[in-house]
Order: structure tokens, then C-alpha cells, then sequence
């Protein structure tokens, strides 16, 4: 009888351990950053899909509707870390990004988007293993990335134009 109580006890002292970075990966939440360009669809549309295809394959472009939508790029991540002897590694990482592009009065309305992943084993983030052993999880979007998009994205519009403009900045 006493076998049979030490049973569970053994079996859940053999389990894995959780990694404290990997119990606190951040949800998967949307960003964008965007705002008004002073130049018209047509030119603003051009100057988009200019800028993303320079990040990312672009894998899909309806301009009727004004979307924008690149492939898998990969890279580090400048949002999730592990901590190792006291640094900070940043973890490897896909993206995918999107873009819209409406006519705004005499000008266009731009908003970027993006997804990230990172990819981990199962065993250490506590996931039910599905036959394979890494699977990426979505995790919050690149925040940087997307802004950095949009400066290139507004720096690119100034350039075509001429002009130096304000931005409103949205997060």
C-alpha cells in the first residue's frame, strides 16, 4: 500500500522543469504603428510595398483593398530573451508583417502590423507534446520592428515628395 502512495510522488518528482523566461513568454498581442502620409494612394502604395519587400518576400498584395502581406522572414527577437549566466540572449524568431493602405482626403492613412514566433521545445514551456518536439509559439509582435518599418516607410514618402511633415505616432 505504501508503493502505491510513493507512485505519484515519483512520477511528478521525474517531471521536467519549467525555465523561469520560458513561464513568462508574452502573450500573443497586436501592434501596429502607422498615421497620415501627405501623398496620395497611388504613390503611398508604391512606397509601402517598397519598404516591406526590402524586410520580407512579399507573399500577397490586393492594392483594391490596400493590403499588403509579406512571407516568413527570420532573425533574432528584439522583445523575448534568455537569461544565461546573467545576459540577456535574444531568442530566434520568424515575423510576418502586414500593411494597409487607405486613401485619406488628399493624402493616405498607413498602419504596419507584424506577427512573431519563436520557436522552443515542448518540454521546456510546458506544452502537450504533439509528436514534435520544437513547435513555434506566437508571442507579442515586434514592436520595434513595426516602428522601425514605419520610419522607413514615412523617411521613404519625404524622399519621393520632398517634404519633411509631421507624423501622428500610434502604437
Amino acid at each position: 500500500m505504501s508503493k502505491l502512495l510513493l507512485l505519484p510522488l515519483l512520477l511528478t518528482a521525474c517531471m521536467p522543469k519549467v525555465f523561469p523566461e520560458d513561464e513568462n513568454l508574452p502573450p500573443p498581442v497586436p501592434r501596429s504603428s502607422g498615421g497620415e502620409l501627405s501623398i496620395d494612394f497611388g504613390v503611398a502604395w508604391e512606397v509601402v510595398v517598397e519598404v516591406l519587400a526590402e524586410a520580407a518576400p512579399i507573399s500577397e498584395t490586393n492594392e483594391s483593398t490596400g493590403l499588403i502581406e509579406t512571407g516568413f522572414v527570420f532573425g533574432p527577437s528584439n522583445d523575448v530573451f534568455t537569461a544565461y549566466g546573467g545576459t540577456r540572449i535574444p531568442e530566434s524568431a520568424r515575423y510576418r508583417y502586414y500593411a494597409s493602405v487607405e486613401p485619406n482626403g488628399s493624402g493616405s492613412f498607413v498602419t504596419v502590423y507584424g506577427q512573431q514566433w519563436i520557436e522552443k521545445d515542448m518540454i521546456s514551456v510546458d506544452r502537450e507534446f504533439t509528436g514534435a518536439i520544437y513547435q513555434w509559439i506566437e508571442v507579442a509582435a515586434p514592436a520595434l520592428k513595426i516602428q522601425e518599418l514605419w520610419s522607413e516607410i514615412q523617411e521613404t514618402a519625404n524622399n519621393r515628395t520632398g517634404t519633411s511633415q509631421e507624423y501622428d505616432y500610434r502604437y
